[in-house]
């Protein structure tokens, strides 16, 4: 399609429903109705600007389909009358995907390949609307890794980052691909755990320890990891949000450091039971 094409059209010629032969979907992933198009609305005497969206032929194998940028003009007769629309479209696929690789980039840690912040954030959000909604329960686990000062001041920053890029990879092990792992900054992780309840409070910490265990297994002792947890439980008729549980999930992280507080001497060994 060629930037700044456009076609007029009659009005009397406009397809009534062009969803047998086109799907088109916007940003978010709505489906497009007919009369939502740039095309319709100058047909219905709308002015149509930077309308985006995705469209792909129905049968068509190509499933990512191309973005499109619209905009819709009526054209009127001497008495006001509409006779025909002009819309101007303009493929935007390469600009679309630009921005989706910046977004990715924007949303993940650059060390550990999890989400950062950021993408925590704005995941966890969109989860929780559809969990309220759809009344699922959902736990947010808070893990900081044990020692990691010790870590760099002994062995060295570079030893400290396999470290944390070994938390990473334990909790990619330990997780299902549908919950969604975020490395907040320094030695900070957070998780949310999809369908999971109170209940289940014990064996999300016993699966933990155990990933812990068994990279521990294989590690010089001087870089066995060791993390403290705290976790907090969404309820779909509660008032809480995602950053009131993330308050939560660190105070009782915080508190379980507290409590199994041990002190060491000596290079390797962490300040606190796993």
């Amino acid at each position: 399609m060629r930037e700044g094409a456009g076609e007029a059209f009659p009005a009397g010629s406009f397809p009534v429903d062009w969803r047998a032969h086109t799907q088109c979907f916007y940003e978010n992933g709505t489906p497009m109705e007919p009369q939502d198009g740039a095309l319709a609305r100058a047909l219905a005497g709308q002015n149509t600007d930077d309308l985006v969206y995705r469209t792909r032929p129905t049968n068509s194998a190509n499933l990512a389909g191309t973005w499109i940028s619209a905009a819709g003009r009526p054209v009127r007769d001497a008495d006001g009358s509409i006779i025909a629309a002009v819309v101007a479209l303009r493929d935007m696929s390469e600009q679309k995907l630009q921005q989706d690789q910046l977004r990715a980039l924007s949303m993940s840690d650059e060390m550990t390949g999890l989400h950062n912040r950021r993408g925590f954030l704005m995941l966890a959000d969109q989860h929780a609307r559809v969990a309220r909604r759809q009344g699922s329960p959902f736990a947010i686990v808070f893990a900081d890794l044990n020692g990691l000062k010790t870590i760099n001041d002994t062995l060295g920053h570079q030893a400290g980052d396999r470290s944390i890029r070994s938390v990473a990879d334990v909790l990619r092990e330990t997780f299902r691909d549908s919950d969604i792992i975020a490395r907040l900054g320094g030695d900070e992780f957070v998780a949310l755990l999809v369908n999971s309840e109170p209940a289940m409070r014990d064996t999300i910490v016993a699966r933990v320890r155990q990933g812990l265990a068994g990279h521990n297994a294989n590690q010089d002792p001087a870089l066995h990891l060791s993390l403290s947890i705290g976790i907090s439980f969404f309820d779909p008729e509660g008032p809480l949000s995602v950053a009131d549980l993330m308050v939560e999930a660190d105070r009782l992280m915080y508190a379980e450091k507290r409590a199994h507080r041990r002190v060491y001497s000596g290079p390797g060994l962490v300040a606190f039971d796993p």
